[in-house]
């Protein structure tokens, strides 16, 4: 938004405003009174304050030649003052920017460093709840898997056990026999593909675990990431906290120009 324009006219009512309710105005003091920038405030007081001390050396008992001179001279002092003023000032305006920006950039890194802190605190969350379930689940499958087969070798020592009794009993029926010897053989066939399925699910037991592994490493390493962060974050608080000091003394500063050019 831009700044009002503070012309002569309104920084002359505005002094002499201030001057009447017995106060010492300043530069800050108008500008927000009246708004404009501090470099124009600073122009206009310094005329304003000339052309009241050539009034009042208008006003003494002197000659023309040593009052003209008088005059002159002020007019270059008070001149000289107020380039330097003007020049002072606007540097601490320029540093004042240059700390704002500085300041806000800050911020702003600070902001997106608690937003992937955040992130990643979040993801970290998710991956041990993920984890959990995870294991849960492999447990009771596990659980299950050894349900099975130990149901199912119970199953093949009673079928061995039926196989046997009846090669007893049916020793001499040799076409008994064979069919007894082939169920014998699908039995066995049975027991080697379940033990096929067996071996791999304990394969796929031991992967899953690599996996695991490899997933509490890389949550590990997560989380050496987020305690960097946090240094880093420390870090930045710190550079904030000198910049506002910095940026607090600066305008001290101008004050206290603004108060001894009075």
């Amino acid at each position: 938004m831009a700044r009002e324009e503070a012309t002569y006219e309104k920084v002359k009512e505005t002094y002499q405003s201030l001057v009447d309710e017995g106060q010492k105005p300043t530069i800050r003091m108008i500008r927000n009174l009246i708004g404009g920038s501090n470099t124009t405030i600073s122009k206009h007081i310094q005329t304003l304050t000339a052309q009241r001390r050539k009034e009042k050396l208008l006003n003494y008992s002197i000659s023309e030649k040593l009052r003209d001179t008088l005059i002159d001279e002020m007019l270059v002092v008070a001149d000289t003052t107020r380039e330097t003023m003007i020049k002072d000032i606007t540097a601490l305006a320029q540093r004042e920017d240059e700390h704002l920006k500085i300041m806000s950039d800050l911020e702003c890194q600070l902001k997106e460093q608690r937003e992937k802190e955040n992130d990643m605190q979040q993801h970290i969350t998710d991956l041990e709840s993920t984890f959990a379930k995870e294991q849960i689940e492999m447990k009771r499958d596990i659980e299950i898997l050894t349900d099975q087969l130990n149901e199912a070798r119970d199953e093949i020592k009673n079928l061995n056990k039926t196989i046997s009794e009846k090669n007893v009993v049916l020793g001499k029926q040799e076409l008994t026999l064979k069919h007894e010897q082939e169920m014998s053989l699908n039995l066995q066939k049975q027991n080697n593909q379940l033990a096929e399925e067996l071996s791999s699910l304990q394969k796929q037991h031991s992967k899953t675990e690599q996996n695991l592994a490899a997933e509490r490493e890389k949550s590990n390493s997560i989380r050496q990431l987020l305690e960097a962060n946090k240094a880093r974050t420390s870090e930045i608080k710190e550079e904030v906290s000198e910049l506002r000091y910095l940026l607090g003394y600066g305008k001290n500063k101008e004050e206290t120009s603004s108060t001894t050019s009075q």
